[in-house]
């Protein structure tokens, strides 16, 4: 898991959960750069299991690196425009992947 040296193995079976490994597979050999899982499909590796329905991927980026790493998915073979639209998302494999920026928030005393 987040920041293990040899982070284990996880086993998502069954088709409901097809979709999104598919894209996260296309994601991690595609350049990027760095990127994190989050939300529904975060959680089901964590569990070991799916623990809800979830048909989607919601991953993070550093703001600076967000223009690139929407640029970089929607050139992948598998893309294709989300048909509902928005800036941050991109269909791949038919699976809806939102890419949300992140920043340095500033430290208020």
């Amino acid at each position: 898991m987040s920041g293990a040296e040899n982070p284990a193995t996880v086993y998502l079976p069954g088709e409901a959960m097809g979709g999104p490994v598919r894209a996260i597979a296309a994601m991690s050999h595609a350049p990027v750069g760095p990127y994190a899982i989050i939300g529904g499909v975060a959680v089901a590796a964590r569990l070991g299991q799916a623990h809800r329905a979830t048909r989607d991927v919601d991953t993070v980026v550093d703001q600076d690196q967000l223009p690139a790493a929407i640029g970089v998915l929607r050139g992948l073979p598998t893309a294709t425009a989300d048909p509902a639209g928005g800036p941050h998302h991109v269909m791949l494999d038919g699976t809806k992947v939102e890419v949300i920026e992140v920043g340095v928030m500033p430290v208020i005393r």
